[in-house]
């Protein structure tokens, strides 16, 4: 793509993109299986420490925009101000891999193209819901959280969703939160606590 082989004309640079694309994705489906199986034989080790809310917030958002220009749909973060006073006990990096995989499951499964992630806290807890519109996600896929990542031979769900659900779910659970997803008829949304 970047011409070291020589010019490329515009028919090549457009199959070239695909490749790479392609490249990234089964790249972040491997380390997705990676992390999962590291999480599933119990290998990972949590950094749990004191965390400013907004740090971890900041990342995400952004990374949520990017997402959101690259799939073209339109992301809606709001974050409560009150989140620089907040400090969450957390594994910083494992919670953003966890939010990110909710962003990633809401931004591939919907139908209509808004992504809204909202953010507070109360005295003791930091609530973050990251919701879609167009769910195109079946209710029973979300009703199974904690048990999505050992029963991944069922073909009725999409195979990321699983993987990413699952993987967020348990992510979320060994730091001591909850995550929960529920569904109407025309969104669905997963509050991590």
């Amino acid at each position: 793509l970047k011409g070291v082989d020589g010019p490329i004309n515009g028919a090549q640079r457009t199959e070239l993109e695909k490749v790479n694309e392609i490249s990234r994705r089964l790249l972040a489906l491997f380390n997705l299986l990676l992390d999962t199986q590291l999480l599933m034989g119990d290998r990972n080790s949590f950094n749990i420490e004191p965390v400013q809310a907004a740090a971890i917030l900041e990342e995400v958002v952004a990374a949520g925009h990017v997402l959101a220009k690259r799939r073209g749909f339109l992301f809606e973060p709001n974050v409560a101000p009150n989140l620089y006073y907040v400090t969450v006990q957390c594994d910083i990096s494992r919670l953003k891999q966890a939010l990110s995989a909710l962003l990633a499951v809401s931004a591939k499964h919907m139908t209509d193209g808004v992504v809204i992630l909202r953010a507070g806290a109360t005295s003791n807890e930091f609530v973050i819901r990251i919701q879609n519109s167009g769910c195109r996600l079946p209710a029973p896929l979300l009703a199974d959280l904690p048990y999505l990542l050992t029963d991944v031979a069922d073909r009725a769900f999409p195979y990321d969703a699983h993987l990413r659900l699952g993987l967020a779910w348990h992510l979320v659970v060994a730091m001591e939160g909850s995550l929960q997803a529920d569904r109407t008829d025309a969104a669905c949304a997963f509050t991590v606590t």
